[in-house]
């Protein structure tokens, strides 16, 4: 019986340590954190497997050639790279502010981005090989990447999205107020076939040096203009170098406007900012003028470097800044710390939101330059010139200046004069003309 029991027992012990050695034959693979949490959601619900917020990097995930991720509120199209065998994949309908085409797998050759809200489309280049290419409605009004991409890939299946519809993309452009377009066809009749702008066609050398007012003091124009779309084929030329001034009676909107490079002045009034309002890249711009414009948060001087330019007393630069209900940000250039003087001038006026401006490196000049400042929100920052007993001197117009030559005016209502901060700046810098009495009925009567 004792024996019996120790075969048994040693078998229980032989057959326990078999099964413990067994060989697992489950493949195992890696895995890939996914952070971009609505991409992780939607390919949970298409049943790829997940542990935790990672992506198993299985034989599905590498071998799925196509995607329908539409309607999913993406945001970003990261974490698309872990499908090497990606080709096609359907993203329209989503929450895509900003479409980084360098995030797309370099293996997809079709997709749609159609639907979504798109303001920034960038990384396109011209040697990335699509086969179908769906686009926001922003692309009609991009001149860089997409413009380029387009004329260097004619033969693709090239669409956006236009009144909800995808349309073919064509180098044809819509002026959509009638008088509007009247107005630019007279003034740049090079660019245009018919009754579109042709962005196949160069401007001719005389359009591009005109100027372009509208409803400004030197305007004859007076009718009244429903929409600015259609304005940017023409402005947003990297060869114009006219100047523009349109200022309206009534509010117009603008789908999109990317400051021209190469204008060095340009002025809105009265301007419904619908989508993409975009400073940054007005580069070589010595005077802006922005009164009256509804959703424009930030002004982006970052990358200009003509502001402040010390180049001659009648052409100074100036910054007029007047009634932006929405703005909160300016940005000043950073240039700025490297120039040795800096020309000036600056009119910040009613902004309900404004949070504040960066003026230290500003200089007082030899032509008395004006400074305008009120009804700005108790909680701004201003940082004050600095370098306000710096002269900057014009020789062509004064030889000998005197302390009375170098003046210059800030201009401010009763509220702002009462601020400490600007109290101490004052009793800081005695070259100083105060005005406030009447100031704030006269800036209402300017703007």
């Amino acid at each position: 019986m004792k024996k019996t029991i120790k075969v048994m027992l040693l078998g229980l012990i032989v057959s326990a340590t078999t099964v413990g050695c067994q060989k697992d034959d489950t493949p195992s693979f890696e895995k890939k954190t996914v952070e971009n949490v609505e991409l992780l959601t939607a390919l949970k619900a298409k049943g790829f497997k997940t542990e935790g917020n990672a992506i198993v990097l299985n034989d599905v995930v590498k071998k799925t050639d196509r995607l329908d991720l539409s309607g999913i509120k993406l945001k970003s199209l990261k974490g698309l790279e872990i499908f090497p065998a990606l080709e096609g994949v359907d993203l329209s309908n989503n929450a895509l502010e900003e479409i980084d085409f360098a995030l797309l797998p370099k293996t997809v050759k079709a997709v749609e981005l159609q639907g979504n809200p798109t303001k920034v489309l960038k990384n396109l280049k011209v040697d990335r090989k699509f086969t179908r290419l769906f686009l926001p409605s922003v692309a009609q009004f991009d001149m860089g990447d997409i413009l380029a991409y387009y004329k260097a890939n004619k033969g693709l299946n090239m669409q956006y999205e236009k009144d909800g519809k995808l349309v073919k993309y064509t180098l044809l452009r819509d002026v959509v107020d009638d008088n509007m377009r009247a107005e630019l066809k007279k003034s740049f009749p090079s660019v245009f076939t018919g009754e579109q702008v042709d962005l196949s066609k160069p401007m001719s050398e005389e359009d591009s040096k005109k100027n372009f007012e509208l409803g400004s003091e030197f305007s004859t124009y007076d009718k009244e203009v429903s929409s600015l779309d259609g304005v940017q084929f023409i402005i947003s030329r990297d060869e114009y170098k006219g100047n523009f001034i349109i200022k309206l009676d009534k509010k117009a909107p603008i789908s999109y406007y990317k400051a021209p490079k190469n204008v060095k002045e340009q002025a809105f009034k009265n301007v419904i900012a619908q989508g993409v309002f975009d400073l940054s890249t007005a580069i070589n711009a010595t005077n802006i003028t922005l009164i009256k414009i509804d959703n424009l948060k930030d002004v982006d001087l970052s990358e200009n470097v003509a502001l402040g330019d010390f180049t001659n007393a009648h052409n100074g630069s100036d910054l007029q800044l007047v009634k932006c209900p929405d703005l909160e940000t300016v940005e000043m250039p950073k240039n700025w710390d490297k120039k040795e003087q800096i020309d000036f001038s600056a009119t910040l006026y009613s902004l309900d939101k404004f949070k504040g401006i960066d003026l230290t490196q500003v200089q007082r000049s030899a032509t008395n330059r004006s400074y305008i400042l009120g009804l700005l929100p108790e909680s701004c920052k201003i940082l004050y010139p600095k370098n306000f007993h710096k002269k900057i001197i014009y020789p062509e117009l004064i030889k000998n200046p005197t302390e009375e030559n170098l003046m210059n005016t800030f201009m401010v209502t009763n509220d702002f004069k009462e601020r400490k901060d600007f109290k101490a700046f004052v009793e800081a810098n005695k070259s100083i003309i105060l005005i406030s009495e009447a100031q704030k009925m006269m800036m209402d009567w300017l703007y």
